[in-house]
């Protein structure tokens, strides 16, 4: 009996130990785990940080107690410093979760790890023959000082990475999509639109742009086609 309980014991550790060498052999898995402990370690250890993740709070709070999602208020008196997605973000988890400290906080690593999953779908997208592009993008923002800072941090700047990261991948997209010869890159049509520049300027020995902006300032029309 005392064999079985040894034997059961070593296949129990050696599980663990394969577990573990999946962990760090999945980037992955790895790049998950590392997002994880950046968010849950500030989560338990700090409150709000003044001055900013306490205003924007406080915002928040104002905008709970007045039930007006239109207009933030700070102290009484109208903010209309920042854009209110921040807050309504912050009221609606309160709505479904109630009123607490952690969502808050929560919010920026969410969005972190969004940008994170973002990163890696348009590395894929501009590099799609350098698969380690998009495998070793999102662990050099990981380990990055401010990323990995503002990530536990109630502020603007990883929300607005989100949705600047998904501005570029719909303007890739567009890109890559699109059939108008100036779209195109060098090299496939033989010319873009800064080519055409350039041999019109080495053609003239005049910038197009420069006639452009005199020929409006001189007539207040644009110029003709």
């Amino acid at each position: 009996q005392s064999l079985s309980k040894a034997i059961n014991g070593f296949r129990l550790m050696m599980n663990k130990i394969r577990g573990y060498k999946f962990f760090f052999h999945s980037p992955w898995t790895l790049l998950g785990g590392l997002w994880l402990l950046l968010v849950l370690l500030p989560l338990f250890n700090r409150t709000f940080l003044p001055v900013d993740e306490t205003r924007y709070v406080a915002v928040a709070w104002e905008m709970w107690e007045r039930g007006d999602w239109l207009v933030p208020y700070l102290n009484g008196s109208a903010y209309p410093h920042k854009p209110p997605l921040l807050f309504w973000l912050i009221n609606l988890g309160w709505g479904l979760f109630g009123v607490n400290d952690w969502w808050p906080r929560l919010l920026p690593g969410l969005f972190s790890l969004g940008s994170l999953v973002l990163t890696v779908h348009l590395a894929r997208q501009l590099w799609p023959q350098h698969p380690s592009v998009a495998q070793w993008a999102p662990f050099i923002l990981l380990s990055s000082v401010l990323w990995s800072g503002f990530t536990s941090i109630t502020m603007f700047d990883l929300l607005l990475a989100f949705v600047t990261l998904l501005g570029m991948i719909a303007l890739v997209r567009a890109w890559q999509r699109c059939n108008i010869p100036y779209c195109t890159p060098v090299g496939e049509t033989g010319t873009n639109l800064l080519e055409r520049n350039k041999n019109y300027c080495e053609t003239t020995g005049t910038n197009p742009l420069e006639r452009n902006k005199n020929y409006c300032e001189t007539t207040g029309t644009n110029p003709p086609e």
